[in-house]
């Protein structure tokens, strides 16, 4: 943990401590819910066509989750590398 800590904090060293580690903090967060989302999004049931059995909604009440059950084709589908390189960038400019 602390070595990737340390890649990422060589990277910014040319800027200056407060805004290297703003942005240092603002990567590592972006990146752990980008990873949450795309785990969430492993299939339960691979070979299940119905996107809700396949996240293993149907082990829950039908009246609980009616936002998840809403949105799971949604969540179903991986970003992939070009989600994450779009998610990079847009967080990067915020900081640019």
């Amino acid at each position: 943990m602390l070595r990737g800590d340390e890649r990422i904090l060589a990277l910014l060293a040319d800027l200056d401590e407060h805004h290297a580690l703003a942005l240092h903090r603002a990567f590592t967060a972006w990146l752990l819910g980008y990873l949450i989302v795309e785990l969430r999004a492993m299939d339960d049931a691979p070979d299940e066509p119905d996107p809700a059995f396949r996240i293993g909604l149907h082990r829950i009440s039908a009246q609980q989750l009616p936002h998840l059950r809403a949105t799971a084709t949604g969540l179903t589908e991986r970003g992939g590398p070009e989600t994450l390189a779009k998610g990079l960038d847009a967080l990067l400019d915020r900081f640019g």
